[in-house]
C-alpha cells in the first residue's frame, strides 16, 4: 500500500460537488431497483463483494453494464481491533478521518489537486463497478460528505454499524477497482523513472568530460 501525500489541514476540495436526493441510508437491493444510482451521488462501497474494507466514492457515470466511480481516500488508519472495538471507538476513529478526492500523478497517488483543469479531470483515481449484483458492492447511499472531506453525523452513525472498516491509502494493485488502471499508472511511473535515469547518466557523463 502506498500512502498519499498529505493535504493541508485547512484544504478543501475545489472540485467538490455532491448530488443528494433520498437522504443518507443503508443500501439494499430493493432501494437500488427503485432509486437508481445517479451521477454525483456519494456512496460507501466495496470494490469487490469479498472485500475486507470499504471506500468512499462519487458516482461519475452510470452506464448500461456498470458504474464508474471516483475514489476518495484517507490517511487515517482503521482500528486494528475493528470487529471487537466499541461503537464509541469506531465513531471516534471515523469522525477523525478526512476523505479526499485523489489523483494519480506520474504513477503516484495524491490528494493535492493538479494545477491544470485537464489533469484534474483526466488523472482522477477511479474504477469500475459492475451493475450485475450491484447490491453486493454498495453499502450506504447518499452519503453526507462535507467539502472538507468529513463525513456527516448521519453517515458516521451508519458506518459504525458496518461489519468491515474503511480502507486507508491507495496505490497498490489491490487498491484499484480494475487492473487496467493500475497497469497504466505503473507504466507511466516506469517511464518517468527511466527518463530520470537517462538524464542522470548524461549529467554524470558531462561532469566527467569537463
Amino acid at each position: 500500500m502506498v500512502l498519499l501525500k498529505k493535504a493541508r489541514p485547512d484544504e478543501q476540495d475545489p472540485t467538490y460537488h455532491q448530488e443528494r436526493s433520498q437522504g443518507t441510508r443503508n443500501s439494499s437491493k430493493q432501494d437500488l431497483a427503485v432509486n437508481y444510482l445517479k451521477e454525483g451521488e456519494i456512496v460507501i462501497l466495496k470494490d469487490d463483494p469479498e472485500a475486507k474494507d470499504w471506500y468512499c466514492a462519487e458516482v461519475r457515470a452510470v452506464l448500461p453494464d456498470r458504474i464508474e466511480v471516483n475514489y476518495y481516500t484517507t490517511q487515517t488508519p482503521p482500528l486494528q481491533n475493528y470487529t471487537t472495538a466499541s461503537k464509541k471507538d469506531k465513531m471516534a476513529r471515523i469522525s477523525s478521518a478526512t476523505f479526499l478526492r485523489t489523483w494519480c500523478l506520474r504513477g503516484d497517488p495524491t490528494t493535492e489537486p493538479p494545477k491544470s483543469a485537464r489533469a484534474r479531470d483526466k488523472q482522477l483515481w477511479w474504477g469500475r463497478i459492475p451493475l450485475e449484483d450491484i447490491d453486493k458492492y454498495i453499502l450506504i447511499r447518499d452519503v453526507g460528505l462535507e467539502a472538507s472531506g468529513k463525513l456527516d453525523k448521519i453517515t458516521i452513525n451508519l458506518t459504525v454499524n458496518l461489519e468491515i472498516p474503511h480502507h486507508q491509502g491507495a496505490g497498490g494493485e489491490d487498491d484499484f477497482a480494475d487492473k487496467e488502471t493500475f497497469q497504466k499508472q505503473l507504466k507511466k511511473k516506469r517511464k518517468e523513472e527511466h527518463k530520470k535515469r537517462i538524464k542522470e547518466t548524461k549529467r554524470q557523463m558531462n561532469t566527467r568530460d569537463k
